[in-house]
């Protein structure tokens, strides 16, 4: 196949030993022109970069070798009997003659083929006289054929006959163990974790140790090594038959002849183009290059020998010029360039203009104002016509820019297609690093096949990893990490063993050392390694000798004093010993490189070392250019602001110092070391407690720092540090969060981490656990991250947890287990009941007996435990422990049968108020129930109680508001926005009267404003003013004067008026509906109060209201409705406002903090879109609602929300049945046009979801 497709026959292959013959010669690196292989060059030039092959070759190739392995492998010697069955190979599956090349030259160089002998083997032994005559004329033929002198490796053979080889000598195993190593790395093309497994697998069955293999292994690298080094032999390409001039130039030594000279060296791609083109430019005659040879010659040289086309095409140029050689296309070129102007052309005075004229052009670089006056000039000079002028210059620049181009020029040129081969082999590098042995391929790649200057080969390849952000590691910084990786290795063992000698063979061929240069390093550190362990020891010694020196003194001065008689007047002084001087490494200017950093950075270090001299090292690390020196410094830094006692300042200063290097840090894998070493300061396991108070102050302080670096990263680096954070402090985080409540979150998450750290040491190291605990507890009231409720109901946990493990211990926390059960949370004691009931120890039931019913307020007769937890139970609302089940089952029946009701209508006020209640009392038995222990004593608080004496006595007579004012919540929220912009000091005084007038309007739509809105309305007008600015508040206060609150809350603030008497007069007549006249004084200020105060009174009689009556039955239900909710909230331990007055204020701190419970557990994205609905849900309540009422609504409805999202989590299966509840009670909303039937619809919607989650799966 290779041969037809050049138009030559397969069985050419076969004739004369051709191929062997061929093959031979390329294994020498002898150049010529073989028919079937077209290879013109010496193999010892050197090669380009590794191209990008197509897929299609690249996958013919990893056939080729996958299948030739058991060939090439089969012996190391490559004969003429598996070369043809490599050619055959090669055939089969479509192998080029130049892949075929260079896939065994690879495999030569890598050592898979240590020699080649294609010598054809000698036929047998023609027949004798009494043999039979009659063998084949193929065999007689092949027998007498020889190999072609110009082509054979050995000399024509003799007549001498040459004794049959030794047998080899038996191999010892290390010499077995290099032999397999060697096929093994070829076989893996280079080290790898296969690579490293092998060899370890080979080196046992061979019996060696660790160290012999790793010895043998290093031996077999520099042999290798110097193999590679020696340069391949050397040929002629010529066909030259005089044998004696072939064995004058031949490596191998003949036997009787003396050695050959060395060879030459190696030349240039481009010299042997130079040479190919000059040898191919005398054959032509007529000394016209046509285009087909010119195709041919170029190709030459870009497809043989691999230079770049535009290199490539300057070199012929060059030769075509210096043989005076002319080019078919440029003669076309140029007659079709000229046609009629070779006549012209053709004077000599013109000819004279052109040669003057060329050197003009290219010193001022084409036409301009100087250079046409003086070609003007010459053209007087030569008498040239205008026209002869025109066409001359037109001439003279087409001369000057193609015969007059500069090298600075040529090597722009050559210097494109340069960056764009470095682009395409940087893009590929794995790590994005630039090890020097690549570098040195491209640099020999742009000088030997670009034709390129090296200070062009290194600026292009500069400029190509900047773009590309391509970090180049020289050979110092490369063997500074390999000998880092070293020595942390030496440091854990005195010894590598193999497999850790692989490693660091491998990570330093990635960053471009060679095997013998690794080798060297371990070698070195290991040498110096072992001097510093002697210089220790030496030094201990001698420690040892003088401390043992320094005791016999001491002690002999004691006898002395005490029995020499000897007395000492002097007094011993005790001095300070002088302080160790801080050791840390040198840093070079040059390693400094602080180009990343910005202003507030270099302000804040340099601060930072006036503030801390005796760490200026530690800051100056954090400008070294080494990323691993950086991370030292980051450490350095985090132990600094750890260690100690600070000031706010001192610590504010360094860690704005790490976020700002966490946010510009160029190097990710530094960045990340920072983040961990902050993350690492707080405990991930039980066994990293401590009784040590700095403990659990790094734990807070690395939650501060890891949240500061939060807060400082953007992009991908920020939703890393989110993660990891979210893990140290086992809670899930997402990028959408507030700064301040980020902090908050963190310190009291690690105060939760730590408290449940603290629980799982009772349970499996009780003892350990008690030191523990009072340094963690007192770390977490320092910092206030928790309140005493929560801290409360964690040390009843720890108190479960402890007195099961080692109940004979309980005397250290008597006093803790009595703060617990007096707690106000009465769930905490009915936890502990358990422990009373199943403790051994009798001192420890006797103490807490006698607590428990202190509490429960109860005596019995006999202190046995039954009694006592009968008596504790009923006490405080539990009557057995299996009344959990009881409770849910009671739940269920009562509110199964309430949500089967027909809904009450509107017009009968008081049962509509009746079912509110009897809902909302069921929600909160739901609530109770499905919070079990917890929820117990409410539960058995409320089951007792009628819903109907919740409501009090209320007279049926009394009159009740039938329809109120439905939602509006557009309108409100235009009205609050109005209110905000003008209690806002930087909105213009124009922008408030447009809002003032905006505000009347709205009087004809809202019939009253809340008292908080009324207020802010009050200052403002009550505020001091511009006249045109006061005079439209003038205008329009007759219809503010509508809103009654309004009234009120100017009444209220006429001491802290700011307005003059006169403008106060202008005002409080139009909000009365006649003329006032202001009196001076104390007096006057009452009087006016008295007159606003009348008037509201007056408007309200006016209305035909019943007195209040009709607000009385809603005044009961508000307060109903806050009793249960508050009930719900103590089933959540959520703090309740004490001002709180309307049920709204206690279902809003409800839904947050049950909010707050919920974003702590594991979530998926639509939990959490859902839960964040609900917190923009309940911050724009405020405006959507315009009395407590519509607000309760809103927060039921908010609410509801939250249980769908918990039912979700907790019950999957129900997902749906949630949904479905949620949809409906939006489409009633959507159809209700009176707010009681939607807060009647809504406790319904919760009831519901209350049975969802009670009901048993």
């Amino acid at each position: 196949m290779l041969a037809t497709q050049r138009g030559y026959s397969c069985g050419q292959f076969g004739q004369n030993n051709d191929v062997a013959t061929s093959f031979a010669r390329v294994a020498a690196g002898e150049s010529f022109d073989h028919p079937c292989i077209g290879y013109h060059g010496s193999m010892s030039e050197s090669k380009p970069p590794p191209r990008t092959l197509e897929p299609d070759d690249e996958r013919i190739i990893h056939a080729f070798l996958e299948r030739a392995s058991a060939i090439v492998l089969e012996n190391s010697v490559l004969d003429a009997q598996h070369w043809s069955s490599l050619v055959a190979l090669a055939e089969e599956l479509g192998l080029s003659d130049e892949q075929l090349r260079d896939t065994v030259n690879d495999l030569r160089e890598r050592g898979v083929i240590k020699a080649i002998d294609l010598t054809p083997p000698k036929p047998p032994p023609l027949p004798g006289a009494g043999a039979d005559h009659g063998a084949p004329p193929a065999l007689e033929r092949a027998s007498e054929s020889k190999p072609e002198v110009d082509f054979a490796l050995t000399p024509p053979p003799t007549e001498t006959v040459v004794p049959p080889p030794p047998p080899p000598p038996s191999q010892s195993p290390i010499d077995r163990f290099i032999d397999r190593a060697n096929a093994i790395i070829a076989e893996q093309r280079g080290f790898s974790p296969r690579t490293r497994a092998l060899l370890s697998t080979a080196a046992s069955e061979m019996g060696l140790t660790d160290e012999e293999a790793a010895e043998a292994l290093s031996r077999f690298e520099s042999a290798k090594a110097a193999t590679d080094a020696e340069p391949p032999p050397y040929g002629d390409s010529g066909d030259d038959d005089d044998s004696e001039e072939m064995a004058g130039r031949r490596r191998w030594r003949v036997q009787g002849q003396p050695p050959p000279e060395p060879p030459p060296p190696a030349r240039k791609p481009a010299d042997i183009y130079r040479d190919y083109i000059r040898a191919s430019l005398t054959q032509i005659e007529d000394r016209v290059v046509t285009r087909f040879i010119e195709k041919k010659l170029l190709k030459h040289g870009t497809g043989v020998l691999s230079l770049a086309r535009v290199y490539a095409g300057q070199i012929f140029e060059d030769e075509v010029g210096l043989q005076k050689c002319h080019l078919e296309s440029a003669i076309v070129a140029e007659e079709t360039s000229e046609g009629e102007n070779d006549d012209t052309l053709s004077d000599p005075d013109v000819q004279i203009f052109l040669d003057r004229s060329v050197p003009i052009l290219a010193e001022h670089r084409g036409i301009t104002a100087k250079s046409r006056v003086l070609l003007n000039a010459l053209a007087e000079e030569l008498g040239l016509s205008q026209q002869q002028v025109e066409n001359a210059i037109v001439a003279a620049q087409f001369r000057a820019t193609t015969s007059k181009e500069t090298e600075d020029a040529k090597q722009q040129d050559r210097l494109e297609g340069f960056r764009a081969l470095v682009q395409g082999t940087l893009v590929s590098l794995p790590r994005r690093i630039l090890t020097r042995d690549v570098e040195a391929d491209l640099m020999r790649h742009g000088k030997d096949l670009h034709g390129l200057e090296p200070q062009f080969v290194q600026a292009a390849i500069r400029d190509v990893c900047a773009t590309l952000e391509i970090r180049q590691i020289s050979e110092d910084k490369a063997r500074a990490h390999v000998e880092l990786l070293v020595d942390s290795k030496l440091s854990e063992t005195p010894r590598l063993s193999m497999d850790t000698r692989l490693r660091l063979l491998s990570e330093g061929e990635q960053w471009g050392l060679t095997s013998d240069e690794v080798a060297s390093i371990i070698k070195e550190r290991t040498r110096a390694l072992e001097q510093t362990r002697r210089s220790e020891d030496r030094f201990a010694n001698s420690a040892l000798m003088a401390a043992g020196m320094a005791i016999l003194i001491v002690f002999g001065l004691f006898v002395w004093i005490m029995f020499g008689g000897g007395r000492v007047s002097s007094v011993l002084q005790e001095v300070p010993p002088d302080e160790a001087p801080l050791i840390v490494e040198e840093i070079n200017e040059a390693e400094i490189d602080t180009d990343w950093w910005n202003a507030d950075l270099h302000a804040d270090v340099s601060n930072a070392r006036l503030m801390f001299e005796s760490q200026r090292e530690a800051f100056k690390q954090l400008e070294s250019s080494d990323a691993i020196v950086r991370c030292s410094g980051y450490s350095r830094v985090v132990d600094l602001l750890t260690d100690g006692a600070r000031t706010s300042q001192q610590e504010e200063l360094l860690i704005r110092i790490l976020t700002r290097t966490f946010e510009r840090e160029p190097d990710s894998e530094a960045a990340s070391r920072l983040l961990e070493r902050a993350l690492a300061l707080i405990p991930r396991a039980e066994n990293q407690l401590f009784a040590d108070e700095r403990v659990y102050a790094r734990a807070f302080f690395g939650a501060r720092i890891a949240a500061a670096l939060v807060r400082q990263a953007r992009g991908e680096r920020q939703a890393e540090a989110v993660s990891a954070l979210g893990q140290a402090i086992d809670y899930s985080l997402d990028l959408n969060y507030d700064a301040a409540w980020l902090d908050e979150l963190c310190r009291d998450q690690t105060a939760e981490r730590l408290l449940a750290l603290l629980i799982a040491l009772a349970e499996t190291n009780p003892t350990r656990a008690a030191d523990v605990h009072p340094f963690v507890i007192k770390a977490i009231e320092l910092r206030d991250s928790l309140d005493e409720r929560a801290v409360t109901a964690r040390n009843a946990d720890f108190l479960i947890s402890f007195l099961g493990a080692a109940p004979d211990s309980w005397e250290q926390f008597g006093s803790l287990i009595e703060d617990v059960i007096d707690s106000e949370d009465r769930a905490n004691a009915i936890r502990l009941l358990k422990v009373y009931e199943s403790t051994a120890n009798r001192d420890l039931r006797e103490y807490m007996a006698g607590l428990l019913l202190r509490v429960a307020e109860v005596e019995v007769e006999d202190r046995k435990v039954e009694s006592v937890a009968m008596a504790v139970r009923k006490s405080l609302g539990v009557s057995d422990v299996a009344m959990a089940d009881a409770r849910t089952r009671r739940f269920l029946a009562d509110a199964e049968s309430a949500v089967q009701e027909r809904p009450v209508d509107v017009g009968k006020p008081d049962a509509m108020i009746s079912q509110i209640v009897r809902f909302a009392y069921l929600n909160t038995l739901g609530c109770a129930a499905s919070r079990g222990a917890a929820g117990a004593a409410v539960f058995e608080r409320l089951i007792e109680q009628d819903p109907e004496a919740l409501l009090g006595d209320a007279s049926p007579s009394e009159e009740v508001e039938n329809k109120p004012s439905p939602l509006e919540p557009s309108t409100h929220r235009f009205l609050n926005e109005r209110l905000r912009m003008l209690a806002n000091r930087d909105t213009t005084a124009s922008s408030r009267a447009g809002f003032v007038e905006a505000l009347a309007r709205l009087t004809k739509t809202i019939p009253d404003v809340t008292p908080e809105q009324a207020d802010v309305l009050a200052q403002y007008m009550l505020s001091r003013k511009r006249p045109e600015e006061h005079r439209v508040v003038v205008e329009h206060a007759s219809e503010l004067a509508s809103w009654n609150r309004l009234r009120l809350a100017i009444a209220d603030g006429l001491e802290e008026a700011r307005l003059q008497p006169e403008e106060l007069e202008q005002l409080v007549s139009q909000l009365i509906g006649r003329e006032y006249k202001l009196q001076t004084g104390l007096p006057g200020r009452e009087a006016l109060r008295s007159e606003l105060l009348r008037s509201v009174l007056e408007d309200l009689q006016r209305e035909d209201v019943a007195g209040g009556d009709k607000y009385r039955a809603y005044d009961r239900l508000s307060l109903t409705l806050r009793q249960l909710y508050a009930l719900q909230a103590e089933v959540f331990r959520t703090e309740i406002p004490e001002d709180a007055t309307s049920p709204a204020v206690v279902v809003q701190a409800l839904t947050e903090h049950v909010a707050k419970i919920t974003l702590s557990e594991k979530l998926e994205a639509w939990h959490r879109k859902e839960l964040e609905r609900v917190s923009t849900e309940l911050r724009a309540i405020d405006y959507h609602a315009t009395s407590d009422l519509e607000q309760q609504v809103l927060l039921d409805r908010s609410w509801l929300r939250l249980q769908q999202v918990r039912v979700a989590i907790r019950r999957p299966r129900r997902r749906a049945d949630a949904d479905r509840v949620l949809m409906t009670l939006l489409e009633q909303d959507a159809k209700a046009a009176n707010v009681m039937h939607q807060l009647r619809d809504g406790q319904l919607s919760i009831l519901k979801t209350w049975i969802l989650v009670n009901r048993p799966e």
